[in-house]
């Protein structure tokens, strides 16, 4: 059974005429307290008030992506695909199901991947592993050789490279003899693989993107950031390194986290266990071993009281809190002000 990770997406407001209304796209899986059996359907969603939108009729529930939502109704049966309303548009029938991206999604059925649109119509099958779309493309990998293919599958820029990440800001990194680089869409190579790769392939640093203009690289002991030609833009000074976010990044110097500037220039100093990139105004850093929120100044907004922190979206962040007494979790979403909306026991 292929299991998903809870998260957020975006709101907007429509207008029609003279008449405003707040359309809620962005809603949250949540569970109902894990006291009963396990067996039965405890999952639903909730929008940023907390108020739940689709009831618990779900055994597990992904969260929402390009408008969609993988969901398993029981715990062995299989998987289909809701809206926001809670409509069952695709019908369970697939034995895994990731999340839709540009107008697909793929999906495992008798043994065979492939990739459908929202319909549910089958619209690519391949032998290639595809990563997923983003900006048009999707990585594409086969016998150990890593490139890029279309919508149509046609492979558009060749699989010669070791290893590769999806594009971001119209560049993708890429590995080429041991070394990093960056390619565009067009499958040249704007920047010649010459950075080291990043220390182990597990950590979310290994292959940098650019954020915000700017990418990580690596020199040795210590990090640093590049520009879009592959210019030092800050050199590479410290033990880790962020990527920019909401104009500012996490590093480590000295063995604490802080915050600089696209200048090099801490902006919050390096006092922090450990720091997060900022989203939504607040970043999770971690205090004497418990996770909180500061504000762009800084200032500690929300006490560090949590076991886990994710990043703030749409004014909500998943956090946990573990009983030691009780051997329980407490996990669900607090607003900017580090109240639940919503929570439950586990």
């Amino acid at each position: 059974m292929k299991i998903f990770v809870f998260g957020m997406f975006t709101s907007i407001l429509l207008c029609w005429g003279a008449n405003c209304i707040a359309q809620e796209t962005q809603l949250f899986p949540v569970m109902k307290e894990h006291l009963a059996a396990q067996d039965q359907n405890t999952t639903g969603y909730i929008n940023k008030y907390g108020r739940l939108k689709i009831g618990f009729k779900f055994y597990y529930a992904s969260k929402f992506s390009d408008g969609m939502a993988a969901v398993l109704v029981t715990k062995n049966g299989k998987w289909g695909y809701v809206d926001k309303t809670g409509r069952m548009v695709i019908a369970p029938q697939f034995d895994e199901a990731s999340s839709f991206a540009d107008g697909r999604a793929r999906v495992t059925k008798d043994g065979r991947t492939y990739y459908i649109s929202k319909t549910g119509s089958k619209v690519l099958e391949t032998p290639l592993l595809l990563m997923g779309f983003r900006e048009g493309l999707s990585l594409a990998e086969m016998n150990g050789k890593w490139g890029f293919a279309n919508a149509e599958g046609q492979i558009v820029i060749p699989l010669r490279f070791q290893h590769a990440n999806p594009f971001s800001e119209g560049l993708a990194s890429v590995v080429q003899n041991g070394k990093i680089g960056y390619v565009n869409r067009s499958g040249e190579l704007i920047i010649t693989p010459h950075f080291e790769v990043m220390i182990g392939f597990s950590d979310p640093l290994f292959l940098p993107n650019f954020s915000g203009g700017l990418a990580v690289y690596r020199a040795g002991a210590f990090y640093g950031y590049i520009g879009r030609t592959g210019e030092i833009a800050i050199p590479a000074a410290f033990q880790r390194a962020r990527p920019f976010a909401e104009g500012v990044a996490a590093v480590s110097s000295g063995g604490r986290w802080g915050y600089i500037d696209r200048n090099g220039k801490f902006v919050i100093p390096p006092e922090f266990g450990q720091a997060n990139s900022f989203s939504g105004g607040l970043a999770s850093v971690r205090v004497r071993g418990k996770w909180g929120y500061i504000d762009p100044t800084g200032k500690v907004v929300i006490p560090a009281k949590f076991d886990s922190a994710e990043a703030f979206d749409d004014g909500l962040a998943e956090v946990t809190i573990y009983n030691e007494t009780k051997r329980t979790t407490q996990r669900g979403y607090i607003n900017q002000k580090g109240k639940f909306v919503y929570s439950w026991r586990q």
